[in-house]
């Protein structure tokens, strides 16, 4: 395949499909998915799990080095959502 996206949620809908289950299976495993996302919408509810990324993010165990902020790039919640996260993953 050429272009691979990852769709996390959408609202509050649950599907499983051959070709697409909703929420992503294993977002909530994920810091690299996480981290970005509860900085956007804290607040963001995982549609089966019925917590907020926040909580999610807070569960994982740390392990360094799993996600890390680029030089140069700020957070930003009011006024738009620039963020500098990338996975040290591969």
């Amino acid at each position: 395949r050429s272009l691979d996206i990852d769709i996390l949620v959408y609202g509050s809908v649950v599907l499983r499909t051959p070709v697409l289950t909703l929420p992503h299976p294993r977002m909530a495993e994920r810091a690299f998915v996480l981290a970005p996302l509860a900085e956007i919408v804290p607040g963001l509810r995982h549609p089966t799990l019925k917590v907020t990324v926040a909580e999610l993010l807070g569960r994982l165990s740390p392990t360094p080095g799993d996600v890390r902020r680029l030089p140069g790039y700020e957070s930003r919640r009011a006024g738009g959502s620039r963020l500098g996260m990338v996975s040290s993953i591969g």
